[in-house]
């Protein structure tokens, strides 16, 4: 059977770039923290210090897709 084509994906804002998960995963400690939230990458190095979680609520999940723990946790707010 025939298949449809595939759509082209849009186009990467500008100073956009695709980082892999392997890439992420190599931003594990705590002087260089990046975490994966709904598929964007945050470096949230710089905001360890300001959470009101603390630090270690950061850093446990450094490096890895925490899209679940910070959704139950996080207020509207947080995601601005």
């Amino acid at each position: 059977p025939p298949t449809a084509p595939e759509t082209p994906a849009a186009p990467l804002p500008t100073g956009a770039r695709i980082i892999t998960m392997e890439e992420v995963e190599k931003h594990d400690t705590e002087e260089d923290v990046w975490i994966v939230v709904s598929g964007k990458v945050y470096d949230v190095t710089k905001y360890l210090e300001l959470h009101p979680g603390g630090v270690d609520s950061i850093t446990m999940n450094a490096g890895q897709d925490t899209t679940e723990d910070f959704e139950a946790i996080h207020s509207k707010k947080a995601w601005k």
